[in-house]
């Protein structure tokens, strides 16, 4: 067994909707700068998407499906190979980013494996970068990503059964702190340059990289057009194919927003989030000083009203997206039909694998 004590991990671990796409694609446009600044990034099969600053699972992609499936062999397998590619360049900083390894952190079981595989090299040196979002933001943002195609219509039933962030946390914060592992938790602001400062230079404590990724964000739909989306999708099931991608390129002038039914949304969440008074405030002492203001803050939009109280705004743009969309939809509704049942078909009849055994068709 090889000793790798000098070596060191940097892991972003996550949370989603922080900008992890932003800063991927900003690790792998400097890949270059960052080995002549002795630092290994992991190749992927995510690369080329990464570099087009695309959505992906991160270049951790490989190590967070390993630790999902609690394989020893299988991490054991992965972690050598990256740490005998990082030696071989002679590099001794090793960076890997997923944002679903939060998750699986929330799990003791993962973090006593991951610690027993580094211990397995004598790795001792392992940080991981956290950015974490202001509750009512994330959830907003979260939802607003979930429910672009004219699900969850109701608030309430979606942070009980699909908000999931502030439910993996609690379990979370217990165990943390007890594998030596180095946490370095930030909360996220939308700037580019800000989460660049935090990666490059207070994470991996190094210079800011000088080519900089396409300030693109991951446009989403207002909750003003999700819930015209909501309406239409039960009177014209299947028009969403059409009417999300029509909306998503109008200009942001002439989109419409509601802020009463965001007020309503925040208020809901403001109802959810009581029961993790204390999860969320044991988050906000991880944070340094000058960010827990940001963390803790509610929206500046009124917390009040209902849904029933809410109106649908649209502006002309969108009035005429609508009936563009409601006539293609009429249009290949026939050929739309048999597409969605081919598609359930399809679905239905997949091979299954169960016991590594594999299986024909659908089980019953």
């Amino acid at each position: 067994m090889e000793n790798y004590s000098e070596v060191e991990l940097f892991v972003h671990i996550g949370t989603n909707k922080t900008g992890s796409s932003f800063l991927q694609s900003s690790l792998i446009l400097n890949r270059d700068f960052l080995e002549n600044n002795g630092y290994y990034l992991a190749s992927s099969k995510w690369d080329q998407e990464m570099l087009e600053s695309k959505i992906t699972p991160g270049n951790g992609h490989q190590f967070a499906v390993c630790l999902a499936e609690e394989n020893e062999i299988k991490l054991k397998e992965y972690l050598s190979t990256l740490l005998k590619d990082a030696r071989n360049k002679n590099l001794k900083r090793i960076i890997l980013s997923n944002e679903i390894l939060i998750r699986l952190f929330s799990n003791i079981k993962i973090l006593e494996l991951l610690k027993k595989v580094c211990s397995h090299f004598d790795l001792q040196k392992i940080n991981f970068l956290v950015i974490i979002r202001n509750p009512y933001e994330h959830a907003l943002s979260l939802y607003k990503h979930r429910a672009k195609y004219g699900d969850h219509c109701d608030y309430s039933t979606w942070f009980k059964e699909d908000y999931e962030t502030l439910r993996l946390f609690k379990p979370f914060l217990n165990h943390y702190h007890l594998f030596g592992i180095n946490f370095h938790f930030r909360v996220y602001q939308k700037n580019s340059d800000f989460l660049l400062k935090v990666l490059y230079e207070d994470f991996l404590k190094c210079k800011i990289p000088p080519i900089l990724p396409a300030r693109e964000v991951n446009a989403s739909l207002s909750l003003n057009q999700i819930r015209i989306l909501q309406h239409l999708v039960e009177i014209y099931p299947g028009i969403e194919t059409y009417l999300y991608n029509a909306l998503m390129h109008l200009p942001k002038g002439d989109s419409s927003e509601n802020p009463q039914l965001k007020g309503y949304f925040f208020t809901v969440a403001k109802e959810y989030f009581k029961s993790y008074d204390l999860c969320l405030t044991q988050l906000s002492e991880l944070f340094p000083l000058a960010e827990r203001g940001a963390f803790m803050e509610t929206s500046s939009f009124e917390l009040s009203g209902t849904l029933e109280e809410s109106q649908y705004l649209l502006t002309e743009a969108e009035l005429n997206v609508i009936l563009s969309s409601i006539a293609q939809r009429q249009k290949n509704r026939f050929k739309d039909k048999w597409r969605l049942r081919y598609r359930v078909w399809r679905q239905r009849n997949k091979p299954v694998v169960l016991n590594n055994k594999l299986y024909g068709g659908s089980l019953r």
